[in-house]
This record gives structure tokens, sequence and C-alpha cells, in this order.
């Protein structure tokens, strides 16, 4: 029996210290470019929960290019929410290249809510203050946003605009409207601006039609929102989230039959095929349907590939057109043996007969249990030395500040790799001698020499004798 577990538990330490890394490490290693690194940062947060990866997620989205300027922003603002420093100057070096500047402001307070439901913008929000620059512009991340002019709700106007990343933004006057109280009067105006603005700015227009119908809750205007967003060449993200949008608050309606034609071409239109290469026998996932093959939007997939023995691959990918992945398993760190049970007629024969070697011939200690828990406590040692060289390493990244001299990106993103370096050998390498010193504990107590035991009857009972 001692054998069996020595052997099995020789298995799990070659496993643990020497095995291939998780799939998403292996990504991150491999990785060479920003978009992949993005991705694989993205999934390591959603399966580490470390805040340091929304950074590193935010700085590689950002080296992707300006069509992911929002990604960016999203991942650099929560990374700041969570404490990482570093992502205050990563903020501050997005915005140069990704903000949309706004001239022609009129002069007075200025404030500013995301659009609800448009791109870039989530459920309906409070005005937050819009600041002003010295030369009377504005900044403005990419998204649809209803700017207010004034501070008094009731005698303010406001504009509606779309920013894109690096662009400039004039007012004009003609599309800044006066709302009144009334709720079904307000969605009128924003109705208006919508179907005037359509054959300019389909997003400006979609936005007000947004506005429109979160005034009046009515999904009319979700289905000018969706028709103003799938003009070719159509936004499909925009223009599915209205037509869903108008679904959901329409069950029995005169124009749901017209919304639910208008998707299924939305559809046919923006669709492109996403095709998993896998193992044979592997079962593959794509969003929420298992199969290898499936029609998606561009964007956006989590792909995940299980098969039996093998370690679970689950990643996101990005879709821009016809896409073929393939994903290769790796084999699962072999599990500890089950030790041998005991029968119950062993434990029964062992009241009835002598158990264990003679006494006058004790058998020797195996050196193994020893050697098992000297070798375990150094290992424990050594793995709570990286993890005391992981807590310093952490306070100097915390006392990194953008504005010190010498700091940089790259010293900061150097410092988390050795923080998390240091983190990941101590605590495998603490781990694994912890469980060697249990492990040989067991043993030696397993193996200490049994005296003979003898049960012998008499006639008013029975008489045990032995050595204990």
């Amino acid at each position: 029996m001692s054998a069996r577990w020595v052997g099995g538990w020789a298995a799990l330490w070659v496993a643990s210290a020497g095995a291939a890394l998780p799939p998403v490490a292996a990504r991150l290693a491999q990785a060479t470019a920003p978009l992949e690194r993005a991705l694989a940062h993205d999934d390591r947060h959603r399966l580490v929960g470390e805040a340091i990866d929304l950074w590193r997620a935010g700085e590689a989205y950002a080296a992707a290019g300006p069509a992911f300027c929002a990604d960016a922003h999203d991942r650099m603002v929560a990374a700041e929410a969570a404490g990482v420093s570093a992502a205050t100057a990563g903020l501050a070096r997005l915005a140069s290249g990704c903000q949309a500047t706004v001239r022609g402001l009129p002069a007075g307070a200025l404030w500013v809510r995301p659009v609800p439901g448009a791109a870039g913008g989530g459920p309906a929000a409070a005005f937050a203050p819009l600041p002003r620059a010295a030369d009377g512009t504005a900044r403005l991340w990419p998204g649809a946003w209803q700017v207010r002019l004034g501070t008094d709700d009731a005698a303010a106007r406001f504009w509606t605009t779309c920013a894109a990343p690096g662009a400039t933004v004039a007012v004009d006057a003609a599309d800044v409207v006066t709302l009144p109280a009334e709720p079904k009067a307000r969605s009128k105006v924003h109705n208006t601006q919508g179907q005037r603005r359509a054959a300019t700015d389909r997003c400006a227009a979609a936005a007000a039609f947004r506005l429109a119908a979160e005034a009046a809750l009515s999904e009319t205007y979700l289905f000018n929102a969706g028709l103003a967003l799938a003009t070719a060449p159509a936004d499909c993200h925009g223009a599915r989230a209205a037509f869903d949008a108008f679904l959901a608050r329409c069950n029995v309606c005169r124009d749901r039959a017209d919304v639910l034609a208008r998707r299924k071409a939305l559809e046919q239109t923006c669709e492109v095929s996403l095709a998993v290469k896998a193992p044979p026998g592997a079962r593959v996932r794509i969003d929420d349907v298992e199969s290898p093959t499936r029609l998606v939007f561009p964007g956006r997939h989590r792909v995940r590939v299980t098969a039996p023995g093998q370690t679970p691959d689950d990643r996101t990918v990005w879709v821009a057109g016809d896409t073929r992945v393939e994903i290769a398993l790796t084999p699962e760190p072999p599990t500890l043996p089950e030790p041998p049970a005991q029968g119950a007629g062993e434990a029964a024969g062992a009241l009835t007969a002598a158990v264990g070697p003679d006494p006058a011939e004790p058998p020797a200690r195996s050196p193994v249990p020893l050697s098992l828990m000297v070798g375990g406590g150094v290992l424990a040692v050594v793995g709570g030395g990286f993890l005391v060289g992981a807590e310093m390493t952490d306070g100097s990244l915390a006392d990194l500040r953008p504005n010190t001299p010498g700091a940089s990106r790259t010293k900061a993103e150097s410092l988390a790799e050795e923080r998390d370096l240091l983190r990941l050998s101590g605590g495998i390498t603490t781990g694994v001698g912890l469980a060697l010193v249990g492990l040989g504990a067991w043993l030696w107590l397993d193996d200490a020499p049994a005296g003979g035991v003898t049960v012998a009857p008499m006639t008013n009972g029975f008489a045990v004798g032995g050595q204990f």
C-alpha cells in the first residue's frame, strides 16, 4: 500500500511542478498581436479575477487600434477603480488618441450622459458634469451621448451626438433642442430629430430614437432606431440590439412580423462563419450552442472545448469575417490514487488470530516517510520565500506612481509579472511541500512496528497478550 501511495504522490509532484501551463497562460506566452493579448488577458481576468489583467487588457486593446478604444477605456476604468495605479496613466495616454473633440459649444455649464442602450451606453444614467478645456472645447469618449447645455433642466437645451475616436465634432444649432417636461411631447421632439438626421448621421439619429423610446416607453421608436442602423452599411450589433429591444417590449403588435423579417435579413447580411477544429471526440460549444461550426455576428465569441482526460480550453475569440480556429488540448494532471479499502473479513479476522510480525523481530522502518517529510519541509520553506518576495514586489508596484521619475508602463508591467510569477511559484512549491510533509507523517505512523497480539480462550473468558 505504501509503495502505491508513494508512486501516486510522485506522479502528482511531476504534474504540479512540470506540467504545461493552463491554456490561457500558454496563449499569453505565445500571443504576438495586441488583440490576441487583450483577449487572453480578458479570459485570465474572467478565470482568476486579478485586476492587473484588466489594466493589461486595456493596454493591449489600446495598441490594437482606434476600433478598440471603447474596450480599452472600459478595462482601464475598471482597473483604476480596483486600485491599479498604472491604469491612471494609461487612461491619460488613451484619452489623447481615443477621445473626440467637441467644438462650437455655447457658454455655460455642460452636463453629459450616455444614451441608454446605444453604442457605448448601458442602462439609463444620470447627467454628470462635462469639463470644458481652456479653449472652450470638450472631450468625449467613443459612444452616443446626450449633452445638456445649462444647469436648469427645465430651461436647458439638449444636443445628441456620436463620438468617434480622434474625431472632431461641431455643434450644429439645428441639432440643439429644448425638451418639454411632458414625456410624450419630449419623445416627439427626439423622434423629429432622429428623422431629420437619419440621412446624415445614422448613429446620432438612432440615439435620438432611443431617447424618444426612453421618454414615451414606445416600441415604435425602437423600430425606427433599428431601421436607421440597418441601412447599408449596416451597424449590425446596433440594429440587432434595437430590433431585439422592440421584440422584448412587443409580444403582440402590428409591426412584430415586419421586425422579425428585418432581423432575419440583417442576419443574412451580417453573419459570418466561425469554425472550430478540435481533437477527435472533443465537444465544442460556441457561445450557448454546442456545435463546431456556427454563423455569428462579427465581434467577440466564447469558445469552450472539452474532452475526457484533457484540460478544458475556454477562450474568447474575435471574429471579423469567416474565421477558423484550431484548438489543441493538453492532458489533465494525474490525480492521487485511492488507498485500498480494508475488507470487513480482514477486520473480523484480526480479533481471532495473531496480528503483526513477531515482537522478537520488529521490521525495519522504511526510509521513504522520513525523506518525504524532510524534502517537503525544504520545499515549504523555499515556497515561503517566494511568497515573501511576491509581497515585497507588490509593495514596490503599489509605491510606483505615474509621475515618479523613471516610472513607466514597462516598469509597472515588469514588476507585476515578477510578482505574479513569485506568487505562482510560491503557491505551488509551498502546497506541494506541505502535502509531502503530511504524506510522510502518515506513512511514518502507518509503517510503525505493530506488536504481536494474540487472543486465547480461557474457562472464564479470553486472555489477550502481546506487545503494544
